[in-house]
Parts: C-alpha cells; structure tokens; sequence
C-alpha cells in the first residue's frame, strides 16, 4: 500500500504521544514575557488569544495568531534596522528592555511569515489531510480541534517523530530509500552565510528570505554551524541587542553552539529520520562525502513533500470549503 494510502487510513489520534500541553499567548501579553514562556516551556511557537472574545465564540474568533521565534527576530532585526543607537551603551540597554515591555505579542502578528494555520477534527480528517496541508500548501502548523478548543498542535517536525517511531510495513519501505533516490540529495540554493560575517548579517538573511535557519559556512564551503530563528532567545538575553548582532559567527558559534547536522546522499532516510530525532532539529545538510561541501538543506518539510503523492489542485479549497471549522 502506497504511504498516502496508509495515511488516509490512519487517525490522527495516532499523535496522541506527541502532545505537549497547549501554551496560550494573551494578545496583550508583554513581547518580553512570551519570549520568556517559549523558552522556559522549550517551544518554539504558541497559540495567541484575545481573551475579551467570549469563549462561546467559535475558536478562530477567539485565536487570533500564532506567535513563532521566527516572528520574534524579524522584529528585533527590523527594530535595529531603524532604532537610533545612543551614544551611553546604559541607556540603549535601558531602552532594549523596554521596547520588549512596551511591546504586545498582537503587536508582532502581522509580522508572521508563515502560511495559515488551518484546523482539522480528528472525527472527519485523517492523518493524511495533516501530512497534505503541511507537505504542499505552506501551512506551518496544523491545530487540532476538539470542542471548539485547540487540543494538539501539529508541525511537520511531530510527523517526522511519528515516522521514525512508527514500525509500520508501508513506512519501513520508504525509511528504506536514500536521499538522493528521494529527489533529496541533488543539489538546491541554499541561503548560507559566512563564518567571517557577524550575527546580525547571518538574521538579515533569515528576514529577507522568510526562511528559518541558514548554514554557517567556512571558506572551503564545509558547515561549520547553524544560526536559527530559535538563537533570538540568546540574543534577546544577552545585555546589549546590538553587541551581540555585531558579534562574528565564529566567535557566536564559540559561545553559542548550534549543532548543523550533516548526511550525505545515500544516507537512508531511517538514518535521517535518527539524526533529526536524535538532534532535536528541523533540518539536515546534505553535504558531498568526499570533500563535506553543502550540497543542500532538507527540512522536515521537504521529507514530507518527497514521500507523498501530490494532491489535486482543487484539494486546498475543497478542504476549507468542506470543513465547518474554517
């Protein structure tokens, strides 16, 4: 049976195991406080809420957005970008804190680059829908519904955790496959930067391309690290913004390490599938064996697109058009 097939027949309630406890964002929450509640809680995103909607209200009318680490650096990039440095280093640290204080989390919304969260019910949509909407249409997470509140939270990195769980015939054929004979180890551009350039260079990229996390290259081209949308919570703790984005990769990569995980080509996507588990991350390098040169970067997303069957183009509005919850 072809995996989209095992799929379709699959409930979401296999997830079930990977539920966290839903944290929710108040809309008028301080910026500086919801960083806070990310990091302590080791997510990288959460619901936002605007509380003044009663909750016998349709849950989208009450949700209003998702706040993500990624959202979070545009705005510190962006507020650098056109904030007047004074010239006492006391007061632009006096004045970073409280730009963080003064800051709502419903002020960043419209930041976001991510496509639409969109629902599903565990009652009349299957595993597959989740993998589709995920794989194919840009929609970062997937919220699950029950009783008119979110009870699970699903992103392309939790059905990759269920993947390398699962022990299933229809997913052990596939785990089987390399990289390369998954279209996943030809080479693709890749947002990279240098380990010569500084952090704030490395977020420049993050901003300007709407990606979430770029290798950090050295000048043989191998990977040396990897900064990330997830690393603006060292730099929103550091005493000075601006000190620390005016750092050199090098010597952020010294005091910051963030593990760049690296296979080659005819790697097996179980052993990928291990890797990205194991690491805790959201992407792989493909680097050439020989000369450990980046080939590309795969995302958990891309694993995703590469082992299902395309959907029709009229699946997206026929999903919104049929599902009550949109």
């Amino acid at each position: 049976m072809p995996i989209s097939a095992f799929l379709s027949h699959t409930q979401i309630s296999e997830l079930q195991h990977e539920k966290r406890q839903i944290v929710v964002l108040d809309a008028n929450a301080s910026l500086g406080f919801a960083v806070t509640a990310l990091e302590e809680r080791n997510i990288t995103a959460a619901p936002v809420i605007n509380r003044e909607v009663p909750k016998s209200m349709p849950w989208n009318k009450r949700f209003i957005g998702m706040l993500d680490e990624r959202t979070t650096a545009m705005f510190v990039c962006q507020q650098l970008a056109t904030t007047p440095v004074p010239a006492n280093t006391k007061d632009f640290a006096a004045q970073e804190k409280a730009l963080f204080e003064r800051t709502h989390v419903k002020d960043l919304l419209s930041l976001s680059c991510f496509g639409d969260y969109l629902p599903v019910d565990p009652a009349t949509h299957s595993m597959l829908d989740v993998c589709l909407l995920l794989a194919f249409f840009k929609v970062h997470r997937v919220f699950v519904i029950q009783n008119n509140e979110i009870t699970n939270i699903v992103s392309s990195r939790t059905v990759v955790r269920w993947l390398h769980d699962h022990g299933g015939l229809e997913i052990q054929g596939v785990k089987c496959k390399t990289m390369l004979s998954l279209g996943l180890g030809m080479p693709r551009e890749t947002y990279a930067v240098r380990a010569t350039q500084t952090v704030w260079e490395a977020f420049k990229v993050l901003h300007d391309h709407k990606v979430s996390a770029v290798p950090v290259l050295d000048s043989k081209d191998q990977v040396v690290g990897n900064v990330s949308a997830r690393d603006v919570r060292s730099i929103i703790k550091s005493p000075s913004l601006v000190a620390a984005m005016e750092k050199n990769l090098e010597a952020w990569l010294d005091d910051n390490y963030m593990q760049a995980v690296v296979c080659h080509p005819e790697d097996t996507l179980r052993n990928v599938l291990t890797m990205l588990v194991d690491n805790g991350v959201n992407r792989i390098y493909v680097v050439q064996p020989e000369d450990g040169k980046l080939i590309r970067m795969v995302t958990t997303r891309d694993i995703l697109t590469a082992i299902l069957t395309p959907p029709p183009a009229t699946y997206l509005a026929k999903f919104v058009q049929n599902n009550p919850l949109c």
